[in-house]
């Protein structure tokens, strides 16, 4: 069996004794794949969640413990918005800390924004290179409600208004060199 298979069949054990309720032994499994693996991003965060779920009497972890491993996750990989999200959580649910959770909240969404946008480009930079420029259109469209001040879609709208949408294409590039295909003919 390679490691990634055994990995994974690691963390199916440990969902499946978190579903059973039986939290204790999904850390001590977990805590054993962090000695091997001790900077896994989403091992660190399920730590953290199990280990708030554990009962108060329990010697496998405190909440300092969730806490740290939140934080660990989140300085290993900062743009984690699952992990900036737990320890937002963390800071609101556990800890009272709203004004920090806040700040974590806000620091996730603008990822969330960053990612979905970069996702709206690249629809939009396929559907051109498919040739299908209604289609197109309609995403930069949808794109400008949700990013208005967004540079890289208003190169799109600068490339690709509706009156200069042709049908066979050429390229152009844009001031960041990216290569965009610009239709030569009207549609």
């Amino acid at each position: 069996m390679t490691e990634l298979k055994l990995l994974q069949q690691k963390m199916k054990e440990i969902e499946d004794l978190s579903v059973q309720g039986d939290y204790e032994a999904a850390v001590i499994l977990l805590e054993s794949l962090l000695a091997e693996y001790p900077f896994v991003t989403r091992m660190l965060i399920r730590k953290g969640e199990l280990i708030q779920l554990l009962p108060e009497a329990s010697e496998r972890g405190e909440l300092s413990d969730a806490q740290e491993a939140l934080e660990l996750a989140v300085e290993i990989d900062p743009q984690s918005v699952e992990a900036i999200l737990e320890l937002a959580y963390f800071h609101s649910a556990v800890l009272d800390q709203e004004m920090e959770a806040a700040k974590l909240f806000d620091r996730a969404i603008q990822l969330c924004f960053e990612i979905l946008e970069e996702a709206y480009l690249g629809k939009i930079q396929n559907l051109i290179n498919r040739g299908r420029s209604i289609e197109a259109r309609q995403w930069i469209q949808g794109a400008r409600k949700l990013f208005p001040t967004s540079v890289d879609m208003k190169q799109f709208e600068i490339h690709w208004r509706p009156a200069r949408l042709k049908t066979n294409a050429s390229r152009i590039r844009d001031e960041k060199g990216k290569i965009f295909i610009a239709p030569e003919s009207n549609v």
